[in-house]
């Protein structure tokens, strides 16, 4: 199966970058630190033009690699987040992308200020479009569709935010035999009434499928939550409510410290918002 994954991006590699070998192989880098942030990219091209949507920062389950959380507006310092764009824009134009959306995971250790690219996919991150949807007011499903009928995504009507902040809470369970149930409808009916703007995923998972899951990544991912709130404290608050409402447990960091160690930058839109 990973020959058949990997093939498509031989191609391009053959056709753009033969001079880096076959894709059917890994390059070793110097490992990165288990305590450095990781953060998200999202945008497009059209005509050859690269265009930022936003940044989310990734927030890992304590002394794993494991995700907890997606944040956004980002707390990535405003020049890191042009840089990314950067780099973003000199990879996809080396490979030719010219039209279609992007997300580019990439690692920034704020104690070196080095900042180096996990992978770059050529595709919308549909995890975050809700979530730009509530701090933007964009609809990033919406600018794909224009995108692909070859209209200008930032003519896409843009509507009012409703939230300061937003986030995708993960669910997880690292012991097979301690995993949360899911909740019943009269959890789910009281989740909904408490909390009307938010999007409830349940992926229960059993026998084989389950031990699958432990045997490959260590954990069980069974739910995620959306959320919105007006800032960082009220969404710590009412992820740990929702949380209750469901019988899981809040996926939640001290509010006192930033999700990635890293300070907190207020001023972050201006540098890739259209």
């Amino acid at each position: 199966m990973i020959r058949h994954l990997v093939e498509p991006f031989d191609r391009v590699c053959r056709h753009r970058l033969p001079e880096a070998g076959s894709a059917h192989r890994m390059l070793l880098e110097e490992p990165v630190p288990l305590h450095v942030p990781q953060y998200n990219l999202d945008g497009w091209v059209a005509d050859g033009e690269v265009h930022a949507l936003g940044v989310v920062d990734a927030v890992m389950y304590p002394g794993t690699r494991a995700f907890m959380r997606w944040d956004t507006p980002s707390r990535l310092a405003p020049e890191v987040q042009s840089r990314a764009l950067d780099v973003a824009r000199r990879f996809l134009g080396a490979i030719g992308y010219r039209h279609g959306f992007f997300n580019l995971e990439f690692f920034h250790d704020p104690a070196t200020d080095r900042l180096s690219v996990i992978e770059c996919n050529p595709r919308l991150a549909s995890q975050f479009g809700d979530l730009y949807r509530r701090t933007l007011g964009t609809d990033p499903h919406a600018m794909a569709v224009a995108l692909a009928l070859g209209e200008d995504p930032l003519a896409v009507p843009r509507g009012s935010p409703t939230a300061g902040i937003a986030s995708s809470l993960v669910y997880r369970s690292f012991d097979p035999l301690d995993v949360p149930p899911m909740p019943g409808l009269a959890r789910c009916q009281a989740f909904a009434r408490e909390f009307p703007d938010g999007l409830l995923f349940t992926m229960p998972k059993s026998g084989h499928a389950l031990e699958r899951d432990f045997k490959w990544t260590g954990n069980h991912r069974f739910g995620i939550v959306h959320l919105g709130a007006r800032d960082r404290v009220d969404l710590d608050a009412r992820a740990r409510r929702a949380s209750a409402l469901l019988g899981w447990p809040a996926p939640c960091l001290d509010t006192s410290t930033a999700p990635n160690t890293v300070e907190r930058h207020d001023d972050w839109a201006p540098s890739l918002t259209p």
